[in-house]
């Protein structure tokens, strides 16, 4: 899975966790909290997985948004 692959959207669907944890390790730091805002019930090894990533590319700070989105991703319905 590759950044092209993204961007082209030619990702259908993830099946497996390991898949998942691939493809966030290529998203950007705005990437990981659009999909922690537009998810929900996500497992918590995708959900530490996402806030970790969103550090790391935003120069290893947690940012308020960033905290927001991890929040907000937990209580959504």
């Amino acid at each position: 899975m590759t950044r092209q692959d993204l961007v082209n959207k030619s990702i259908d669907k993830l099946n497996t966790v390991k898949e998942a944890l691939e493809l966030i390790n290529i998203l950007e730091y705005d990437e990981c909290i659009a999909v922690l805002t537009g998810t929900k019930n996500l497992p918590s090894e995708i959900h530490s997985a996402l806030m970790r990533r969103g550090k790391e590319a935003n120069g290893g700070k947690t940012t308020l948004a960033l905290a927001m989105a991890g929040i907000q991703n937990i209580v959504n319905e």
